[in-house]
């Protein structure tokens, strides 16, 4: 058993929460307190349920448009990618036109600029609006140039 005298003791120690601040014992401010916490229980409570409604009210809405975006997001992905296979086709026809002339090669047969956009397009149509640039190299002019650019370098190699 503890004795009166220290009950008292201990009662009239002032008593300290886990950061060393000392603890509310007086009953008019701990009611005062608790009031205050339940207040701002109930602001967060009703903050949240304000939350709620707001989330339930998007996804409503999202639910209904969210079909019509993704098919108007996979409209435009389809269109952005046909195009891209029409700029594709294009470049390798003109890649591969610039160095059958640049080589003087006849294409091998089924590799013209016309099958390889038939193989490549489905659309139909070349790029719309898009300057075609054809480089045209005379055969017999290239080999007189590379040949006069052979001898150059054999006479700058002799005189080093």
């Amino acid at each position: 058993m503890i004795s009166e005298d220290d009950w008292s003791t201990l009662m009239n120690k002032p008593q300290r929460d886990d950061r060393g601040k000392p603890l509310v014992l007086d009953q008019h401010q701990l009611e005062h307190v608790i009031s205050d916490q339940l207040g701002i229980l109930e602001e967060y409570r009703s903050m949240l349920a304000e939350l709620r409604h707001e989330i339930i009210g998007e996804e409503s809405i999202l639910s209904g448009n969210g079909q019509d975006c993704l098919e108007e997001l996979k409209t435009v992905v389809q269109n952005e990618a046909s195009k891209l296979q029409e700029l594709i086709a294009s470049g390798i026809g003109h890649v591969h036109n610039a160095v059958t002339d640049a080589t003087g090669k006849p294409s091998p047969p089924g590799t013209s600029e016309d099958a390889i956009d038939k193989a490549g397009d489905d659309s139909g149509g070349e790029g719309e609006g898009t300057e075609v640039l054809q480089l045209k190299l005379d055969p017999p002019e290239e080999a007189e140039v590379i040949q006069q650019n052979a001898e150059f370098m054999e006479n700058v190699a002799v005189d080093d």
